[in-house]
Protein backbone atom coordinates (compact mmCIF):
# COMPACT_ATOMS: atom_id res chain seq x y z
CA UNK A 1 0.00 0.00 0.00
CA UNK A 2 3.31 2.20 0.46
CA UNK A 3 3.69 2.35 -3.09
CA UNK A 4 0.56 3.43 -3.69
CA UNK A 5 0.23 6.20 -1.66
CA UNK A 6 3.27 7.82 -2.50
CA UNK A 7 2.36 8.60 -5.91
CA UNK A 8 -0.95 10.22 -5.14
CA UNK A 9 0.61 12.39 -3.03
CA UNK A 10 2.97 13.45 -5.38
CA UNK A 11 0.42 13.55 -8.39
CA UNK A 12 -1.19 16.29 -5.96
CA UNK A 13 1.71 18.54 -4.96
CA UNK A 14 2.53 19.10 -8.55
CA UNK A 15 -0.95 19.68 -9.78
CA UNK A 16 -1.48 16.65 -11.97
CA UNK A 17 -4.41 15.27 -9.66
CA UNK A 18 -7.02 17.52 -7.51
CA UNK A 19 -8.40 16.54 -4.56
CA UNK A 20 -11.95 16.99 -6.08
CA UNK A 21 -11.24 14.52 -8.39
CA UNK A 22 -10.34 11.86 -5.05
CA UNK A 23 -13.26 12.71 -3.03
CA UNK A 24 -15.81 10.52 -4.57
CA UNK A 25 -13.50 8.19 -4.35
CA UNK A 26 -12.76 8.25 -1.02
CA UNK A 27 -16.08 8.46 -0.07
CA UNK A 28 -16.78 5.09 -2.26
CA UNK A 29 -14.07 3.26 -0.43
CA UNK A 30 -15.49 4.33 3.29
CA UNK A 31 -18.83 3.24 2.30
CA UNK A 32 -17.04 0.28 1.57
CA UNK A 33 -15.32 0.22 4.45
CA UNK A 34 -18.54 0.45 7.04
CA UNK A 35 -20.30 -2.31 5.62
CA UNK A 36 -17.28 -4.31 5.59
CA UNK A 37 -17.27 -3.95 9.26
CA UNK A 38 -21.30 -4.51 9.55
CA UNK A 39 -20.81 -7.85 7.58
CA UNK A 40 -18.57 -9.03 10.25
CA UNK A 41 -20.14 -8.02 13.52
CA UNK A 42 -22.79 -9.74 11.95
CA UNK A 43 -20.60 -13.04 11.63
CA UNK A 44 -18.91 -12.31 14.97
CA UNK A 45 -22.38 -12.67 16.60
CA UNK A 46 -23.58 -15.65 14.13
CA UNK A 47 -20.63 -17.29 15.34
CA UNK A 48 -20.62 -16.42 18.34
CA UNK A 49 -24.56 -18.19 18.66
CA UNK A 50 -23.30 -20.95 17.49
CA UNK A 51 -20.86 -21.91 19.63
CA UNK A 52 -23.52 -21.21 22.46
CA UNK A 53 -26.07 -23.55 20.84
CA UNK A 54 -23.67 -26.27 20.24
CA UNK A 55 -22.96 -26.38 24.19
CA UNK A 56 -26.79 -26.85 24.60
CA UNK A 57 -28.36 -30.32 25.26
CA UNK A 58 -30.22 -32.11 22.82
CA UNK A 59 -33.37 -34.27 23.74
CA UNK A 60 -34.92 -37.07 22.35
CA UNK A 61 -38.78 -37.30 22.11
CA UNK A 62 -41.03 -40.56 21.86
CA UNK A 63 -40.39 -43.64 20.58
CA UNK A 64 -39.16 -42.75 17.14
CA UNK A 65 -35.72 -41.01 18.48
CA UNK A 66 -36.64 -37.76 17.09
CA UNK A 67 -33.63 -34.91 18.49
CA UNK A 68 -34.55 -31.46 19.26
CA UNK A 69 -32.68 -28.76 21.00
CA UNK A 70 -29.05 -27.85 19.16
CA UNK A 71 -30.84 -28.38 15.77
CA UNK A 72 -33.71 -25.97 16.45
CA UNK A 73 -32.34 -23.48 18.64
CA UNK A 74 -29.64 -23.34 15.90
CA UNK A 75 -32.15 -22.30 12.84
CA UNK A 76 -34.17 -20.10 15.43
CA UNK A 77 -31.23 -18.11 16.60
CA UNK A 78 -29.79 -17.80 12.43
CA UNK A 79 -33.07 -16.76 11.16
CA UNK A 80 -33.59 -13.66 13.80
Amino acid sequence: MGNVTIPVFDALETGKLEMDNLTPSIRELRAMQYDLSKIGVQVEAKTFARERISALPSYTLGGDGVTIGKTFELAFSLAI
